[in-house]
């Protein structure tokens, strides 16, 4: 999941509601320990979920390069990594430091940004990482990697690419038709080296052949409210949301329209996924959703029980995906 052209309050607000636990610099402290003790009502997992709790701070993201090895982390904290497809998790760090988004590549490498505009790179799975600071103002807040050796980053209002895994971080300029703003892109996608999209601020871009050539979209009047998901399962099939609601291109992200709308008085959405064009996920405060009719009708396939709610979710395949959670929890979809 460009924005210098909202209003500073407006977008203080997003940046809040930004991925449930992602926080800025400002205060490198984690969310406090959840009251384990009360009662709460029970979960609803519909078949092939499961749950379990591996911290009691909030989790900041949930990445798998594969069906069996993943990674979740604590934003001023730990690095957790699973080998088993989440059934079971060791630390391999204790030192991450304001981590906002991961990335892991095929090769095993792990990259995480912050807030405070770095790029951290791990090449030997979390034991320790490099770290990168971007010529750049505003917050890093996405990072993704479509290959071991390509990478890109949003920080601020600009596009930052690697060629060489993370080593070498470089500005993408100068772009046409890529309107650039201090106030910064929330959310980008590639599927190779030169087909991406950024969006955010109520804007959405697509590449045009090359990095250096963008598309603005034609986007509906609901994504005035700022842009700040994005996941694009084929060329042609891109999917975008903002807190309320999901949009969606069939023409490679020329245009989008809207095509859901959860209730707006309950929640924001965090995070959004697809498997392919049609079967995707939603993740709404304490539920996560589905679709099979790519975008036409969700159902809920989890409901949280408590305080519970969720920041991140992410599917290797149809049937491999994870969520995390704000009072450390990992949900596992394994069919």
């Amino acid at each position: 999941m460009t924005r210098t052209l909202l209003p500073a309050i407006i977008l203080l607000s997003v940046l809040f509601t930004y991925s449930c636990s992602k926080s800025n610099n400002d205060n490198p402290t984690p969310t406090p320990p959840v009251d384990t003790t009360t009662p709460v009502k029970a979960d609803t997992l519909t078949a092939g979920w499961t749950k379990q709790r591996i911290d009691t701070f909030a989790l900041s993201d949930v990445f798998f390069s594969n069906n069996t090895t993943g990674y979740t982390m604590i934003e001023y904290g730990r690095l957790y990594k699973t080998i088993d497809g989440g059934i079971s998790w060791t630390i391999k760090s204790d030192s991450i430091s304001g981590g906002q988004n991961l990335s892991v590549t095929n090769n095993g490498n792990i990259h995480y940004v912050n807030a405070d505009r770095y790029v951290y790179t791990s090449v030997n799975g979390g034991s320790n990482f490099s770290s990168t600071r971007l010529n750049s103002i505003g917050y890093a807040f996405d990072i993704f990697f479509p290959d071991d050796n390509n990478g890109f980053t949003v920080c601020g209002g600009n596009l930052f690419q690697t060629t060489d895994g993370g080593i070498n971080w470089s500005g993408v300029f100068p772009t046409t038709g890529l309107s650039l703003s201090p106030a910064g892109f929330y959310s980008l996608f590639f599927l190779n080296d030169t087909t991406g999209w950024i969006c955010g601020e109520g804007k959405s871009y697509k590449s045009n052949g090359n990095l250096h050539n963008w598309i603005e979209s034609n986007l509906p009047s609901a994504s005035s409210s700022g842009l700040i998901f994005i996941h694009a399962p084929s060329a042609s099939i891109v999917y975008e949301a903002n807190a309320k609601n999901v949009f969606k291109s069939v023409d490679s992200g020329r245009t989008f329209s809207s095509i859901y709308t959860l209730n707006p008085s309950v929640n924001s959405i965090s995070d959004i996924h697809f498997t392919d064009i049609n079967t995707g996920y939603v993740s709404f405060g304490n539920r996560i959703y589905k679709t099979i009719n790519g975008g036409t009708s969700w159902v809920p396939v989890v409901a949280l029980g408590g305080s519970s709610n969720m920041v991140e979710i992410h599917f290797t395949d149809a049937n491999h995906g994870w969520a995390c959670t704000n009072d450390g929890y990992i949900l596992r979809y394994s069919m």
